[in-house]
């Protein structure tokens, strides 16, 4: 997933839950859907762009085989 399809989502997922927020809340002040939307646009595209699916996310693993044994020296020392 892209940064463009993060965003695309992000908005996507802001406009439905605003449109949610403004049914069931009958408050008339635009700048509150506003403040709504933006914030759940920034946290979904985040949250979207962490948890995307490719191979270049932020946390890679580290596969070691699986038969090898690293030795540890493990003498006490008393």
């Amino acid at each position: 997933m892209s940064i463009g399809s993060c965003l695309l989502y992000g908005i996507g997922i802001s406009i439905f839950s605003t449109c949610i927020y403004m049914i069931l809340n009958d408050n008339r002040d635009k700048k509150d859907y506003i403040c709504i939307f933006s914030i759940i646009f920034l946290v979904s595209v985040i949250l979207l762009y962490i948890t995307r699916g490719d191979s270049t996310g932020l946390v890679q693993v580290i596969k070691e085989p699986v038969g090898k044994f690293v030795e540890i020296n493990n003498v006490p020392p008393f």
